[in-house]
C-alpha cells in the first residue's frame, strides 16, 4: 500500500508543472510529534455541485480523528483505518464557488519518519452533473529539523551462523527527561533472527519478535537524562548470511517526555557478512586395481565457525570401488557411517561448539577394482551447520581415484623484477600424497650469479622448518630431515630471496640431485618446473588522480587503480591511491591501454533530488545525464535511462534499502584510454556512486 502511494506520488510530482485552472491540492507541513493539521485546499473552483475525493495515507504514521475549518457546511469525512483510506464528500442545492482552503485533516503524528498525504481518486461535478476538470497535487508530514538520535550501531562484520550484536544509542538536547520508548526495528527473517538483549541504561525492556521481522522493544520507567550519547541496550541476532541484512527503525517508532512525544531522528545500520569460504576437498589420488585406496576429505579455513551437525554424503561407482571402511583424523568421535547404492552417509551430531583445524577431516577407504577413472563426489543432502543450526556455506570440492601413474611436482616461479631491487622467486609444491609422509628432502637451486644475488628465504609450510641451507655464487642448496615425516600439502614450500642487480633475463632453475624420500627411504617420483626473474620493461609513468566527479574533486584515497589492456579485458597492473586520490604506473611501455578503478569507500549520496534529475532528463532532457552521469543514472542497468530509473532511485531513498531491480554496482568509474608514446602521461579518473546523479555523496 505504502510504496503505492508513493509511486503515485512520484509520478504526480513531475507531471504537475505548476497550479492549473482548478486544483486540488494538499499543503506539505512540517510538524513536531502530536496533533496536526493538513490543509486541503481547492482551488479556481465555481459552480460546483458535488465532490467526492479519496485520500490515502499510511496509517503507520498517521491517525485520523476528524476534520477542522470547513468552507462549506455539510462536508462530511469517513474514513477506514484498515485500507488507510479517506473519503471527503460534499453535496449542495445549488452552485458553490471554492478558491482557498475546503478543510484541514487532523491526524495524530508520532514523529520520526516523512510520509504522504495523495488524493487517489476524484470525481467533481457542477450542477448539471458534468465532470470538472480537475488537478491533484499530493502533499507530505515531515517531522521537524532535530538534533535528537537514536541510532542502530553498525555490528561489523560477521560470519554466518554467528550473532551479531548490534548496540542502540541515543543522544539529543531534549531527551533530558525520557521516561518512554518504543522502538520498532524491522528486519529480513530469512536473513536474521532475534536471539534476544542485554541491558544497558534502561532496564526492563520489553521485546516481542513477530514472524515477519519486526522487532517492537518498549520501556516505561522514570525519567531519564540521555542528553549525551548513551547505549540503551544492545540487540543479538544470528546471522544466516544472503548478503547484507538491513536493520530499520520502522514507523510507530516514537520517545515520550511525560507522555509528550519528542522530535526524533533515527539512524539505521546493516549487518554485512565476514567473507570466508571453507572448503571440504576430496582427494584425487591414484590406485592399482585389485588393492586399496585411501580418499582423504581434507577441511580448510573452517577457524571461525562453531560446527554443530555434520552430514556427509559421498557418491562413488560401485563398479569400480568398492568401501571398506574409513578412519578419523581429526579427535571428532561419534561419527555413525553407512553405505548403500554407492553413497557413503557419515553423521555426526553435537550441541557443543567444535572448531575443525586445518587438514585431514576424515579418510575414506575403497577397494579399487580398475576401470579407468572412478569419479568421488559430494552428493546433495552433504552439509555442515553451526550449534545455532545456521548451514555453514561450504565450498565442496570433489576428487577421483585414477589408475596409479602418479606423480608429484615441485615448481619454481616465474616473477617479474627491476633492476637493483629485491626479488622473490617462489618454490611450491603440488600433487603429493597426502598418505605419505616425507622423510627427507634435498633441493638444489642454479641461478645466474652474475644477475641474481640470494640473500635468504623464508620457509612458508609451517611442517618443514629446520633447513640445512648452503649457498655459493650460482647454486643454493635445502636440506630438510625428520624421522616422523611430515605430510607436504599443496602450496608454497620456500621462498626464494635475492637481490637483482642484473638488466636481463635470470633463470632459476631445479638442478641435478634434487630428492625427496618417504619415511620408509623410498625415492618419491617427481616432476621439476624451473622458473626465473624477468625483468620489468622499461617504459613511462602513467599518472593522475582518482577523484569524485563533484565540482571540488573530492580524492578517493586508498581506492585500486587498473591499467588495463586496450580491449579493456585484462588488468595489467593495479595500485592503491595515496590520501590525496594519486596514482602512478612505473615504466609502463609504448602502447594503448584503459583505465578502471575500484573502492571500498561506502556509497551513498543518494535522494529524491537525484530521482527529479533523472526523472526530469527522460522527461525533458534537462539536465544532460552523459558519459559517467549517464552510467550512474542507468540504476537498472538496462543501457537506457529514463522513469523506471528515477523510480528506483526514488525507492532507495525514501526505503532505506536497494530494489531488487537495482543492478548497478555500488559505484561507476570513467575508463579513458591511454596512449604511451614515448613520454609520461598524466591522467584523471572520476567515479561516482550510482545513483548520485548531482554528485553530492560528499
Amino acid at each position: 500500500m505504502i510504496k503505492r502511494i508513493y509511486q503515485l506520488i512520484f509520478v504526480l510530482l513531475f507531471t504537475v508543472s505548476g497550479v492549473m485552472a482548478q486544483t486540488v491540492q494538499i499543503h506539505d507541513v512540517v510538524e513536531e510529534p502530536g496533533v496536526i493539521l493538513v490543509p486541503l485546499d481547492m482551488l479556481n473552483f465555481t459552480n460546483v455541485g458535488a465532490i467526492t475525493l479519496d485520500i490515502e495515507y499510511d496509517s503507520d504514521l498517521l491517525t485520523f480523528s476528524g476534520f477542522e475549518n470547513p468552507a462549506l457546511p455539510g462536508i462530511l469525512a469517513n474514513y477506514s483505518a484498515d485500507d488507510d483510506f479517506l473519503r471527503v464528500t460534499y453535496m449542495g442545492m445549488g452552485g458553490v464557488s471554492i478558491n482557498g482552503k475546503l478543510l484541514d485533516l487532523k491526524f495524530s503524528y508520532p514523529g520520526g519518519f516523512s510520509t504522504a498525504v495523495a488524493v487517489t481518486s476524484a470525481e467533481i461535478v457542477n450542477t448539471s452533473l458534468a465532470p470538472i476538470a480537475s488537478t491533484f497535487i499530493p502533499g507530505s508530514v515531515t517531522q521537524v529539523t532535530t538534533t535528537n538520535v537514536v541510532t542502530l550501531v553498525d555490528p561489523g562484520l560477521v560470519l554466518t551462523g554467528n550473532t551479531a550484536t548490534v548496540p542502540v544509542t541515543i543522544e539529543g538536547p531534549d531527551f533530558g527527561a525520557v521516561n518512554s520508548i518504543t522502538l520498532k526495528i524491522a528486519y529480513d527473517p530469512a536473513q536474521l533472527v532475534y536471539a534476544g538483549k542485554i541491558d544497558g541504561a534502561i532496564t526492563g525492556v520489553v521485546a516481542a519478535a513477530n514472524s515477519n521481522g519486526l522487532l517492537t522493544l518498549t520501556w516505561i520507567g522514570s525519567a531519564q537524562n540521555f542528553t549525551s550519547q548513551t547505549t540503551l541496550l544492545d540487540l543479538k541476532f544470528v546471522y544466516h548470511g544472503g548478503g547484507d541484512a538491513a536493520l530499520s527503525f520502522y514507523p510507530g517508532s516514537e520517545i515520550a517526555d511525560n507522555l509528550s512525544l519528542i522530535a526524533v531522528n533515527y539512524e539505521n545500520t546493516v549487518v554485512s557478512p565476514y567473507f570466508e569460504d571453507p572448503t571440504l576437498t576430496l582427494g584425487t589420488v591414484t590406485g592399482t586395481p585389485g588393492q586399496g585406496v585411501v580418499v582423504p576429505v581434507t577441511a580448510l579455513d573452517f577457524g571461525a565457525y562453531q560446527v554443530g551437525a555434520m552430514t556427509l554424503k559421498v557418491g562413488y561407482d560401485p563398479a569400480k570401488l568398492t568401501f571398506t571402511g574409513f578412519t578419523p583424523f581429526q579427535p571428532l568421535t561419534g561419527w555413525v557411517v553407512s553405505a548403500s547404492g554407492g553413497v557413503v552417509t557419515l553423521n555426526r551430531s553435537n550441541t557443543t561448539a567444535l572448531t575443525i583445524a586445518d587438514g585431514l577431516l576424515v579418510a575414506l577407504n575403497f577397494q579399487y577394482n580398475g576401470g579407468g577413472d572412478a569419479s568421488v563426489v559430494f552428493n546433495p543432502g552433504t552439509e555442515l551447520k553451526t550449534v545455532n543450526l545456521v548451514t555453514i556455506p561450504v565450498e565442496f570440492v570433489n576428487g577421483m581415484v585414477s589408475p596409479d601413474d602418479y606423480t608429484a611436482v615441485l615448481t619454481l616461479g616465474e616473477v617479474v623484477g627491476v633492476t637493483g631491487f629485491p626479488v622473490i622467486v617462489p618454490l611450491s609444491a603440488s600433487g603429493f600424497d597426502p598418505l605419505v609422509s616425507v622423510g627427507s628432502v634435498t633441493i638444489k637451486v642454479g641461478y645466474p650469479g652474475d644477475q641474481l644475488v640470494f640473500t635468504g628465504y623464508t620457509a612458508s609450510n609451517p611442517s618443514f622448518s629446520g633447513w640445512v641451507v648452503d649457498n655459493t655464487t650460482d647454486e643454493v642448496v635445502f636440506n630438510w630431515s625428520n624421522s616422523g615425516g611430515q605430510v607436504l600439502a599443496d602450496g608454497l614450500l620456500l621462498e626464494l630471496n635475492f637481490n637483482y642487480p642484473g638488466t636481463e633475463i635470470a633463470p632459476v632453475v631445479f638442478n641435478p640431485g634434487v630428492e625427496l624420500f618417504d619415511t620408509d627411504l623410498n625415492l618419491i617420483p617427481l616432476s621439476l618446473i624451473d622458473g626465473g626473474v624477468n625483468v620489468l620493461p622499461s617504459g613511462y609513468k602513467v599518472s593522475g588522480f582518482l577523484k569524485y566527479a563533484d565540482n571540488a574533486g573530492t580524492p578517493l584515497p586508498n581506492s585500486d587503480v587498473y591499467l588495463m589492456s586496450s580491449d579493456g579485458l585484462t588488468i595489467l597492473e593495479t595500485v592503491v591511491t595515496d590520501v590525496n586520490g594519486y596514482y602512478e604506473f612505473l615504466n609502463v611501455a609504448n602502447g594503448d591501454y584503459k583505465l578502471d578503478a575500484s573502492t571500498t569507500i561506502a556509497w551513498g549520496g543518494v535522494d529524491i533530488d537525484d530521482a527529479i534529475d533523472v526523472y526530469d532528463f527522460w522527461d525533458t532532457g534537462a539536465p544532460v545525464l552523459s558519459g559517467i552521469f549517464f552510467t550512474a543514472a542507468d540504476v537498472n542497468v538496462d543501457s537506457i535511462v529514463d522513469i523506471d530509473d528515477a523510480i528506483d532511485i526514488y525507492d532507495a531513498w525514501n526505503d532505506g534499502v536497494l530494489p531488487a531491480t537495482w543492478n548497478a554496482p555500488n559505484w561507476v568509474f570513467e575508463n579513458p584510454d591511454v596512449t604511451v608514446s614515448g613520454s609520461d602521461v598524466s591522467v584523471d579518473v572520476q567515479g561516482l556512486c550510482a545513483g548520485d546523479v548531482n554528485a553530492d555523496r560528499f
